[in-house]
């Protein structure tokens, strides 16, 4: 099975991202998590995951500083970033962060 790590503070865009994993098949499990805290909560329950997928900006920890505590504690665990921010020097920041791949989504 894979576990999959949602952080995510926008229930509606959360429970979107699980219902469109969801449809990869039954081998995919979502833990649900709406902010840094409750991710690093369930990480610390589950052990690593398969993937997280981290917002930037969430309430009480930016996702940058997310991303910095993923690598270090879980350095093979991939992450990647789903954000409004798509300016360029955000994208470096998120990968000097920890995110695994650095792509804009074409408009």
């Amino acid at each position: 099975m894979t576990a999959i790590l949602i952080v995510e503070d926008h229930a509606l865009v959360r429970e979107a991202m699980v219902q469109g994993l969801g449809r990869l098949g039954a081998g995919v499990r979502c833990i649900e998590a709406g902010g840094a805290d409750e991710a690093l909560a369930c990480l610390d329950a589950e052990g690593s995951v398969d993937l997280a997928v981290v917002d930037l900006m969430l309430p009480e920890m930016s996702g940058f500083s997310l991303l910095a505590i993923l690598g270090k504690r879980f350095p093979d665990m991939p992450a990647i970033v789903v954000s409004a921010m798509d300016d360029e020097a955000s994208v470096r920041r998120a990968m000097k962060a920890g995110a695994s791949d650095g792509r804009r989504s074409e408009e």
